[in-house]
């Protein structure tokens, strides 16, 4: 899963191979429209790569033409990696022979980019090591342009400081936009997974950053005081930047997990929340749900402040209004199923929805 730590490595990997240098070729399977040729030409015809920009989940590649000082023309590229999507970076010398790029493991790349030599301020060729071709290729990538650059550097602006991993970001900033982009009201979940609130945030960092900071997925934002709701976001963040500095997710207390690794006594609850029926994760003794909360507008009560009087069995507890999903077995409900754990494959370690039930073939991730 490629969240906002992966794609930010993968706009530093571009930026330090082939900032600068010229395009060469591009190939693009996934949408002709990138490597598209009319009666001028190609549009990158006499371009070089004159900026790499990370926006959450996003990767932008700008490109500009030698010599032109109006910026207004520069042309970008979006790259958006989804689920499973990844990218390389090698020279003529160890790239793949297929003329396609094709990878044994990976298939045909969305996109794959030839940049020759850079060029050096003076306008003249660069042959300080730099002679030798270098081939960029993202793999099941989501492609989209080319677009003018003025839209991912007005985006970049506009999101920099509540990027996860940027190094502009400021947490007061997310906080205000969470609480006043509320239409209504919505749950913690979604709120963290919103990429205009807190661009690079995604399934992974959100579940372990609520449970770092132990509030319950489901919580409603409208019951969580200023210091709760900014803890969460400080948790993603330290998750987040721990994923991007190590290349890769750091300990999970609670995701694709059956006991939490904090407390080592409680079975990990697992369910489809919020509009996006994200599959989420959470302790029910590190994260207890609150009930009964009352949070004034503008008003920050630390933890130990909030009122869990439980008593009345009148109250409800504040729940979205949205409906959950749940598996179900289609012969025998939905009381007989079972979490379990993929042994091997490419699946290995998933947790997954099996029937208890001897000879039935129910199955679900």
């Amino acid at each position: 899963m490629v969240e906002g730590p992966g794609a930010t490595r993968n706009g530093r990997k571009v930026e330090q191979r082939v900032l600068e240098r010229r395009i060469q070729s591009i190939q693009c399977i996934s949408n002709p429209k990138v490597a598209s040729v009319n009666d001028q030409g190609a549009w990158w015809t006499g371009r070089s790569l004159s900026q790499v920009i990370s926006i959450g989940k996003e990767l932008f590649l700008v490109f500009a033409r030698e010599g032109e000082m109006q910026k207004d023309e520069d042309v970008a590229i979006r790259l958006h990696f989804g689920m499973n999507g990844s990218l390389e970076i090698s020279s003529s010398a160890t790239a793949n022979k297929n003329s396609d790029g094709r990878n044994s493991h990976k298939g045909i790349p969305s996109i794959m980019i030839s940049f020759t030599e850079s060029i050096s301020s003076s306008g003249n060729a660069n042959f300080n090591n730099k002679t030798e071709t270098i081939i960029v290729k993202a793999y099941q990538t989501t492609i989209s342009g080319p677009m003018n650059a003025k839209i991912p550097r007005t985006k970049f602006t506009n999101l920099s400081t509540c990027d996860v991993c940027n190094v502009q970001f400021n947490h007061h900033h997310v906080l205000r936009k969470i609480r006043n982009s509320m239409v209504g009201d919505r749950i913690i979940s979604d709120a963290l997974l919103d990429q205009n609130v807190l661009p690079g945030s995604g399934n992974i960092i959100k579940i372990e950053g609520l449970h770092n900071a132990r509030v319950h997925p489901k919580q409603m934002v409208s019951s969580l005081s200023d210091d709760q709701l900014r803890l969460a976001i400080l948790s993603c963040r330290s998750y987040a930047m721990k994923w991007f500095k190590n290349g890769s997710a750091q300990q999970k207390y609670v995701y694709n997990q059956m006991v939490c690794g904090t407390c080592k006594e409680a079975k990990i609850c697992m369910q489809r929340v919020g509009y996006s029926s994200r599959t989420t994760f959470w302790c029910s003794i590190c994260q207890p749900f609150q009930r009964n909360v009352e949070i004034n507008e503008g008003q920050s009560e630390s933890p130990s402040q909030v009122n869990h009087n439980t008593n009345n069995n009148n109250q409800q507890p504040i729940m979205p209004n949205i409906k959950a999903l749940r598996k179900v077995c289609p012969c025998h409900g939905p009381d007989t199923l079972v979490l379990r754990r993929a042994r091997n494959g490419a699946n290995a370690s998933r947790i997954f929805y099996s029937c208890r039930v001897k000879n039935c073939t129910f199955f679900a991730w």
